[in-house]
């Protein structure tokens, strides 16, 4: 069960409604399908869809997705997401230039079997060769 817990955290990575927090500078503007609240509430056996705006402060060739699901403070990494950043990119492409703005989409899947849950979340959009942070997002949700 321990298992399943934090699988499910890190697959709930990018469904979830923007709070900004750890992200600093980078933090982002980000919405969630049928959410409008700080946490969002992600309904089992759908899909949840996450749009992030943003503008890099300098150039980068390649960006890459990297999610991490954090529960009583422990970090899990997410892989469910497509680790290339630049085939979500829904306005604009690769390489990205510096002060144009940018929107990244990702649709995930919520399993039936994924146990209710609340957890947090971050999402980085990150350079592909040094894992610098372009954007990031703290995000929250809980699942029914």
């Amino acid at each position: 069960m321990a298992c399943r817990v934090l699988l499910l955290i890190v697959l709930l990575g990018v469904t979830a409604h923007l709070t900004e927090a750890r992200c600093g500078r980078k933090s982002q503007n980000v919405k969630v399908d049928n959410c409008t609240g700080k946490v969002c509430t992600l309904p089992k056996g759908g899909n949840t869809g996450i749009t992030i705006r943003f503008r890099p402060d300098k150039p980068y060739d390649r960006l890459k997705a990297k999610v991490t699901g954090v529960l009583g403070g422990i970090r899990v990494p997410f892989a469910g997401v497509p680790s290339d950043a630049c085939s979500g990119l829904q306005q604009g492409a690769c390489p990205v230039q510096p002060g144009q703005e940018y929107v990244y989409r990702a649709d995930i899947p919520v399993s039936r079997a994924y146990p209710s849950i609340s957890a947090k979340v971050e999402f980085l959009l990150v350079d592909a060769e040094t894992d610098e942070s372009v954007a990031c997002s703290l995000i929250r949700v809980r699942i029914r």
